[in-house]
C-alpha cells in the first residue's frame, strides 16, 4: 500500500469493529500489519 487514500464508509459497517473492517475491506492486509499502522498512527 502506498500514498493516502480516502475511504467513505458504508452505513451498512456502522458498529463493526475497526480491525474487522479493515481485514474484510483489505483481506491481503495482516492483523500484525494492521496493528503496527495503527500503533504508529499511520491509520
Amino acid at each position: 500500500m502506498a500514498g493516502v487514500s480516502v475511504v467513505k464508509i458504508k452505513a451498512d459497517d456502522d458498529g463493526i469493529r475497526l480491525n474487522r473492517w479493515f481485514l474484510r475491506e483489505y483481506p491481503s492486509l495482516s492483523l500484525g500489519r494492521l496493528q503496527k499502522l495503527l500503533r504508529t498512527k499511520q491509520i
